[in-house]
C-alpha cells in the first residue's frame, strides 16, 4: 500500500505573515485589545456611533453629540468606506463595543501581514529569492515604525499598501500583451483605492510619492526616458482613477477640510512637532536605548512611537552591506546597482525629512513647497527609510555567502564580544542606580542579539539557498523582533467597553439633554496625566475605570453631546471660538458656554485627581427665536459684535447675521415666539414655531455647508448666526421647520464612486474575455 508523506512547506508567505499574528495572538485569544490613546479617545467611538446611526436607518453623515455638531462620515480617520475594516459593524452588532475593540486590534496584525505578505511578493517581482524575501518581509511588517503605531489603526491601513502598489507597478513594466498591462493597471488603481480609503493623508501621500519616485526609477532601468515618462504617466492616470473610485469618501473629506481649522495649513511649531530626534537613529541598533513605555520607563524625546525605527539588528546590518553594491561594475551588480542606488537615496531623504526641524531642510521646504505646511510631525516620513532599507536587507540576504576566513574570525569576534556586553552590563548596572532601566536592558538585549546573529551568519548556506541555517535565521529575526515589539501595544479586557458608565445616571439628571463642557486643562490632566501617560503605557494596574473618564469622545459610546470635540479636524470657527475661550477671563468663558447650550461641566474630583464630577450650569436653550437681528460683513465682525452684546444681557436678544441675509440692522416691535421640537436625528432637525412676529429661528449647533432648510415645505437659506451658529428666517404665525443635512458633497462623491465602480467591473469582465 503506497504512503504519501505531508509536509508543511515554510513559504516565505507563511514565514512573514505568522510573525504579527504571533505577537498578537496571546491578547486576542484572551479578549484584550488595544486601547491606549486613541483607540479609546476616537476610533473605537466613531466606528460605534457610526454603526448606532446605520441600525437606526440613519446614514452616519453628521454627529450631533461632538462640538456643537461636526460632519462624521466626511471625518478622515473613520474610514468608514475602508472595505477590510467593514466587518468591525458585524462585530459590534453581535458583542457591542467590546467586540468593535476586539475587531480593530485583530485587523491589526492582519495588516501587517497584508503589508509583509506585499513585500515577499514585490521581492519576488524583482527576482530575489526566498531568503531575501523572508528578511525583507519580516522588516517591514515587524518593524517598530508600524508596529510600535498598533493604536494608529489608520496608519497601518495606509502604509502597508505601498508594497502592493510598488508590485502593481513592477507588472505593469513587465506585461508582455496590451491586456495583460490593462488588467494589470486596474489592479493598480484598485490597490491605490484602498489606500486612499485607509483613513490616513499623511501616510497616504508620501507612500504615493514614493510610488511615484518608484515608477520613474524603474521605467529608467527599462528604456530611459521614454518608458520612464510612460510609467510615471499611466501611475498618474491609475491614481486619478483611484480617486474617482474614492470620490464618496474624498471629495466630503475635501470640503471638511477648507472648512476646518487646518485650511490653512499648520502653523510651523505645530508643523514641525514630532521631528524626529537625531539620537534615535542609535533605535536602528538597539530599540530601547531610551527606554520603553510598555515597561514603564521610556526616558526619550516627546513620543515613543514616532521615532521608533527598529527592523531588527540582522535586517539593518545585511542593508548596510549593500553599500559597496554602489560602486560595483554594472555587470557584477546583477541588475540590482541603480535599484540600490534609488533605495539609499531615498533612504537618506527620508531621513533628512523626518529630522524636521533639526535641519534647515524641512523649514526651508515648509516655507516654500506645497503640501509640507499640511502636515505635522515630520517623524512620518520615516516610512521611506524603513521600507527602503527592509528591500535592501532582502537583496543583501539573498546574495549572503560564506564568508572568508577573515570574516569568520571577526564574527567570532562579534560573538564574544556581545556577550561580554550583555554579562558586563548585568553585572555592573545594580551598581549603577542612576542608569535608566531601558539602558540596561537595551545593551545586554543588544549584546545578546549581536552575537547570535554572528554565530548564525558565520553558518549561513552559500547564496541563494534557504537551508538548515538559513530557516535558523529567519526564526532569529523573528525572535528578535518579537521580543523588540513585546511591550509597545498594551491591552485591556475588551469587555472594559462595554460596561455602562457608573454615572449616566447622574450625567442624564444634570445634563438634561443639555451639552456637557470639560475645561480643557481638566481634560488634558485626565488624558495625559492621569490615564494616557506617555512616558508609560501600564499607567496603573487597573483600567476599569476607564470609562468614566468623561472625555470626548468617549461620550459617544453613552450618547450624551458634549461641547468639546478631541476630532483631529474641526470647523475653523469652532477652533477659533474654543481658542478665544481660552484667553477670556472665567466671567466671559460662561457667558460663551451659556449661548453654547453648556448644561453642566466636568470637574475633577478634590479626593482623587483620576475621578470626576458632575456640575449643572445655567444655560440658554438650544433653539431659541428672536424678531432682532444686526447685520455683520465679516466673521471677526460677527464675533466682536457678539462679545459686545454681553455687555447688554447674559442672553442677548439680537441675532448677529451675515453675508446679505439683511439690508441692514433690525430692532422692530418685541414678538413673542414659541418653538415645540419634534424631531431631533443625527441628519435631520423638525421644529414647530408659533410667533406673532417675523422672526429667525437660532439653532445653538454649528453651521456648516450642507445643512439645509424649508419653512413649511419651502426651501430657505441657513445663515450664519451668532459667528458660530446658523438660523433660519420664519414669518409670522405657525410654521413648519425642517432643517436637514444632506451635503451635495456626497450626494456628488457618491455618484462619481458607483459610476467609477460599475466601470472598472466591466472592464475587469471584458479583459478577462479578452484574455481567454
Amino acid at each position: 500500500m503506497a504512503s504519501t508523506r505531508y509536509r508543511i512547506q515554510l513559504t516565505p508567505a507563511l514565514w512573514v505573515s505568522a510573525a504579527p499574528i504571533l505577537l498578537f495572538l496571546l491578547p486576542l485569544l484572551r479578549g484584550r485589545v488595544i486601547f491606549w490613546g486613541l483607540p479609546t479617545l476616537q476610533f473605537i467611538p466613531w466606528r460605534h456611533y457610526a454603526w448606532t446611526m446605520l441600525r437606526e436607518g440613519i446614514f452616519p453623515l453628521w454627529n450631533p453629540l461632538n462640538g456643537l455638531g461636526a460632519p462624521l462620515l466626511a471625518n478622515y480617520q473613520l474610514a468608514l468606506f475602508y472595505p477590510p475594516s467593514l466587518p468591525l459593524f458585524l462585530l459590534d452588532e453581535l458583542w457591542g463595543p467590546a467586540g468593535l475593540a476586539w475587531g480593530f486590534t485583530l485587523l491589526v496584525p492582519l495588516h501587517l501581514a497584508w503589508g509583509a505578505l506585499g513585500v515577499v511578493r514585490l521581492m519576488r517581482q524583482l527576482g530575489v529569492r526566498q531568503r531575501g524575501q523572508i528578511v525583507s518581509g519580516l522588516a517591514f511588517g515587524m518593524g517598530g515604525y508600524l508596529v510600535a503605531r498598533g493604536s494608529f489603526y489608520p496608519m497601518i491601513w495606509a502604509a502597508v499598501w505601498l508594497p502592493w502598489i510598488l508590485t502593481g507597478i513592477e507588472r505593469l513594466l513587465t506585461s508582455k500583451s496590451k491586456v495583460e498591462g490593462m488588467r494589470a493597471g486596474l489592479r493598480l488603481a484598485l490597490h491605490i483605492a484602498m489606500l486612499l480609503l485607509a483613513g490616513h493623508a499623511q501616510v497616504a501621500w508620501y507612500a504615493l510619492l514614493f510610488a511615484g519616485l518608484w515608477a520613474l526609477v524603474r521605467g529608467w532601468q527599462r528604456g530611459r526616458w521614454k518608458i520612464s515618462l510612460s510609467a510615471a504617466v499611466i501611475f498618474a492616470i491609475c491614481s486619478g482613477f483611484a480617486v474617482l473610485l474614492t470620490a464618496a469618501q474624498l471629495i466630503p473629506t475635501f470640503e471638511y477640510l477648507i472648512q476646518s481649522q487646518r485650511a490653512l495649513a499648520y502653523d510651523y511649531a505645530t508643523a514641525m512637532v514630532y521631528s524626529f530626534s537625531p539620537l534615535r537613529l542609535l533605535g536602528f541598533l538597539i530599540p530601547d536605548l531610551f527606554g520603553n513605555p510598555g515597561y514603564g520607563d521610556f526616558y526619550g524625546y516627546a513620543t515613543y512611537w514616532e521615532d521608533a525605527v527598529y527592523i531588527g539588528l540582522i535586517p539593518f546590518i545585511l542593508a548596510l552591506t549593500t553599500i559597496p553594491l554602489l560602486f560595483w561594475k554594472k555587470v557584477q551588480s546583477d541588475g540590482f546597482r541603480g535599484l540600490t542606488w534609488f533605495l539609499w537615496l531615498t533612504t537618506i531623504s527620508g531621513i533628512m525629512l523626518a529630522l524636521g526641524s533639526n535641519t534647515p531642510i524641512y523649514p526651508w521646504l515648509y516655507r516654500n513647497i506645497p503640501t509640507f505646511e499640511m502636515f505635522q510631525a515630520p517623524a512620518r516620513w520615516m516610512v521611506w527609510p524603513i521600507f527602503s532599507l527592509a528591500l535592501l536587507a532582502g537583496f543583501a540576504a539573498d546574495r549572503w555567502s560564506q564568508p572568508g576566513q577573515k570574516g569568520r574570525v571577526a564574527l567570532n569576534l562579534i560573538s564574544f564580544g556581545g556577550l561580554i556586553l550583555a554579562a558586563a552590563t548585568a553585572l555592573v548596572s545594580p551598581g549603577l542606580p542612576q542608569v535608566e532601566n531601558g539602558l540596561v536592558r537595551g545593551l545586554i538585549l543588544f549584546g545578546l542579539v549581536a552575537a547570535g546573529s554572528a554565530f548564525i551568519a558565520r553558518r549561513m548556506p552559500t547564496e541563494g539557498r534557504l537551508g538548515v541555517w538559513g530557516y535558523i535565521a529567519g526564526a532569529w529575526i523573528l525572535v528578535d523582533l518579537l521580543v523588540a515589539q513585546a511591550a509597545v501595544n498594551p491591552t485591556i479586557p475588551a469587555r472594559t467597553f462595554t460596561v455602562s458608565h457608573s454615572k449616566i445616571e447622574q450625567i442624564i439628571n444634570v445634563s438634561d439633554g443639555r451639552r456637557i463642557w470639560i475645561d480643557p486643562e481638566t481634560e488634558y490632566e485626565l488624558e495625559f496625566n492621569q490615564w494616557f501617560n506617555f512616558k508609560d503605557f501600564r499607567g496603573r494596574d487597573d483600567w476599569s475605570g476607564l470609562r468614566d473618564v468623561l472625555v470626548p469622545n468617549l461620550n459617544l459610546l453613552d450618547g450624551f453631546p458634549m461641547v468639546n470635540n478631541f476630532d483631529p479636524l474641526v470647523p475653523e470657527r469652532y477652533a477659533a471660538w474654543l481658542d478665544r475661550m481660552e484667553g477670556s477671563s472665567a466671567d466671559y468663558v460662561h457667558l460663551w458656554l451659556y449661548l453654547m447650550n453648556a448644561g453642566a461641566e466636568i470637574t475633577l474630583d478634590p479626593a482623587s485627581m483620576q475621578k470626576t464630577s458632575i456640575v449643572p450650569m445655567n444655560t440658554g436653550p438650544r433653539f431659541g427665536w428672536t424678531d432682532c437681528a444686526e447685520l455683520a460683513r465679516s466673521a471677526d465682525e460677527a464675533f466682536d459684535l457678539v462679545n459686545k452684546s454681553f455687555m447688554w444681557s447674559y442672553a442677548p436678544a439680537c441675532v448677529i447675521l451675515e453675508g446679505n441675509a439683511l439690508k441692514d440692522s433690525i430692532d422692530i416691535d418685541r414678538g413673542q415666539g414659541n418653538i415645540t421640537q419634534l424631531l431631533d436625528s443625527p441628519n435631520r432637525i423638525v421644529l414647530s414655531v408659533d410667533s406673532s412676529a417675523d422672526g429667525w429661528v437660532v439653532v445653538r449647533d454649528t453651521w456648516y455647508p450642507g445643512w439645509k432648510a424649508a419653512v413649511d415645505g419651502h426651501p430657505t437659506p441657513v445663515l450664519r448666526a451668532d459667528y458660530l451658529f446658523k438660523a433660519v428666517k420664519v414669518p409670522a404665525g405657525m410654521h413648519l421647520i425642517e432643517l436637514e443635512y444632506n451635503p451635495d458633497s456626497f450626494a456628488t462623491g457618491l455618484w462619481v464612486s458607483l459610476v467609477s465602480w460599475v466601470f472598472i467591473g466591466l472592464a475587469w469582465l471584458r479583459l478577462r474575455q479578452k484574455s481567454k
